[in-house]
């Protein structure tokens, strides 16, 4: 729990510091890693989810408050950190209770919170998000920004509707609906901000929800460019980041997965030329066949007849590329593209 006391846990002077936490979190975690997390943008509440470097989840609530003189403005913050076993599920934080006040938030004595083995979910809040309607809310376009902002460590904030009367749990059921949008990769890495009027610094925040027309305006501006950048920066993905950042593209939604695999072609169309026979037979499996149940095969044909003939190299054995499966699919050109892949290899 992190406010502004008297004193706290690492301060004897009055200011913002934490005044209470569980006892397995180490003090340096604390200090360097959560006290930076501890911001607060404006509005009654706000939710800030971030997947950490370690794996761990920092799940927190800010809320406006009075600091220990009854007096001054200050907020008060209630953070949650979930193992990495949750990473990627996190659509089912939206409905945590949160504390609002900490009773040793003068500081006076140290703090210690109970180690807790679930989230508690406030029932009422639950009601709200599966029931509230969203039908002014292209939950496809914020899937493309969520998956555009984590692939090229962007920021996009995301206007909140004037007529929402509740921001924050708005925006909280917004999050819980688009996770079913989401790649599982992009869950594993995507945090994210319910309400905000300050432009965000954090680390590790990549989508925030703002009624601050100056805000929303310069996030919704970037959209034209998200798709380009995207797959400008998978294009430039080396060998091993290519296939192990294509773990986001399991995808359900049909026009974000034709987009995420037009980028999985922009990629091969560059490097074909550049992979060794090795690489090639090192290909997952799982990849060419999604890629072939796409609906735009020919590539991944392409990538799977080179596949075995790099698999065949490694194994001394001859390449005949009239025998080779599904070799028959191709085109004349793509055909003496495989043999000029075979001759660099030698």
């Amino acid at each position: 729990m992190y406010t502004r006391a008297r004193r706290g846990l690492y301060k004897t002077t009055a200011g913002y510091d934490t005044v209470a936490k569980s006892a397995g979190l180490a003090d340096d975690f604390v200090k360097g890693t959560l006290h930076p997390l501890c911001v607060y943008g404006g509005g009654d509440k706000s939710i800030t989810l971030v997947n950490l470097p370690d794996g761990r989840i920092f799940l927190g609530q800010a809320v406006s408050a009075t600091d220990f003189t009854g007096q001054r403005t200050a907020f008060f913050m209630h953070n949650y950190i979930l193992p990495a076993k949750m990473a990627g599920d996190t659509a089912e934080v939206s409905d945590t209770k949160f504390e609002t006040s900490c009773e040793e938030n003068d500081g006076s004595r140290s703090g210690e919170l109970q180690i807790i083995e679930k989230l508690p979910h406030e029932p009422d809040k639950t009601e709200f998000l599966s029931s509230a309607d969203f039908d002014s809310i292209d939950f496809e376009y914020l899937a493309r920004c969520a998956t555009a902002a984590v692939v090229n460590s962007k920021k996009f904030y995301v206007r909140i509707p004037p007529e929402a009367l509740d921001k924050h749990n708005y925006s909280c059921a917004a999050m819980a609906k688009i996770y079913e949008f989401l790649p599982e990769g992009v869950r594993h890495v995507l945090g994210f901000c319910t309400y905000s009027r300050e432009a965000e610094r954090r680390s590790g925040v990549h989508l925030i929800f703002t009624d601050n027309d100056e805000l929303a305006g310069a996030g919704n501006n970037t959209h034209p460019t998200a798709e380009f950048n995207l797959s400008a920066r998978i294009a430039k993905l080396s060998y091993t980041n290519f296939f192990t950042e294509m773990s986001f593209w399991h995808v359900r939604t049909p026009h974000l997965r034709d987009f995420l695999h037009n980028a999985e072609i922009i990629w091969l169309d560059n490097n074909l030329d550049k992979l060794t026979p090795r690489q090639f037979a090192t290909i997952p499996t799982d990849f060419i066949k999604r890629g072939k149940n796409s609906g735009k095969p020919a590539m991944y044909v392409v990538v799977s007849i080179i596949k075995k003939a790099g698999e065949a190299l490694l194994a001394n054995r001859e390449i005949d590329l009239r025998y080779l499966p599904g070799s028959y699919l191709l085109s004349e050109e793509a055909r003496c593209r495989i043999t000029r892949v075979f001759a660099s290899f030698g």
